[in-house]
């Protein structure tokens, strides 16, 4: 018996996921930035696995974001419409910012679909006052 994930995170990998057809049918329901999903073989114990992809998701464009406090970098984001209303907010570029923030909505997709390979946090950006 094989388990297997639906986001594989043990590949370091910048830019994107590695994601079963499940998860990727849940982003799909969502509002993403632009990106682009690609089919990935994979292997698991000498077996090729199908159904999975590779999820280009570049980091958006958000110049000084690293160098901004957390309530600095919250209020910048919400002047952004283009990329506050995303259910998917990939920042990266630094150490403060290194993770992609999803909405309630997305999570509750994710929790409900009992996607399994990843974990939640509750970060300060975009908690509710």
């Amino acid at each position: 018996r094989v388990d297997l994930s639906d986001m594989i995170t043990s590949v370091p990998i910048k830019n994107g996921w590695i994601i079963s057809s499940k998860f990727l049918n849940v982003l799909q329901c969502h509002r993403l930035p632009p990106h682009r999903a690609y089919t990935l073989p994979v292997r698991q114990q000498n077996r090729d696995i199908s159904g999975y992809h590779f999820l280009h998701l570049p980091r958006l464009p958000v110049a000084h974001i690293k160098d901004l406090s957390i309530p600095e970098a919250e209020s910048a984001l919400r002047e952004r419409e283009d990329i506050i209303n995303l259910d998917v907010i990939p920042l990266g570029g630094s150490a403060r910012y290194n993770y992609e923030f999803v909405s309630r909505d997305l999570r509750n997709a994710i929790e409900t679909a009992q996607l399994t390979g990843m974990r939640f946090g509750t970060a300060k950006l975009f908690r509710s006052a």
